[in-house]
């Protein structure tokens, strides 16, 4: 049996701005804060909806004043499509909006 190792000569550049830019926008990607820490942030807990012995406990409830403000701090604007992502947020994580369920506030949105 025999084993060969071929090496074969390959040029190449590194152009170190394209990497520069790819790290750049890694650590902005890195540093945003999620919808869900905002939320946790803003209800003052540590965890939103949990599930203990078969009992829900919804995650909170939150003013819709505030899920404006969200949207506005994550995604730079309270565009209706914006604060409807928020709202949809809301719903996974168990939040109620002015104590309706996030459905609600949707279709009252639209």
């Amino acid at each position: 049996m025999c084993n060969f190792i071929y090496a074969l000569p390959i040029n190449f550049t590194i152009d170190f701005k394209d990497i520069l830019k790819f790290f750049a926008s890694y650590l902005i990607l890195s540093i945003m804060t999620t919808v869900t820490e905002l939320l946790k942030k803003k209800l003052g807990r540590n965890k939103l909806a949990t599930a203990k012995d078969g009992k829900f406990e919804p995650g909170g409830n939150i003013k819709l004043s505030d899920v404006k403000a969200i949207a506005k701090e994550k995604f730079g604007s309270e565009s209706v499509a914006y604060v409807k992502m928020v709202i949809g947020t809301c719903q996974s994580c168990g939040v109620t909006i002015d104590g309706k369920p996030a459905k609600e506030v949707i279709e009252g949105i639209e």
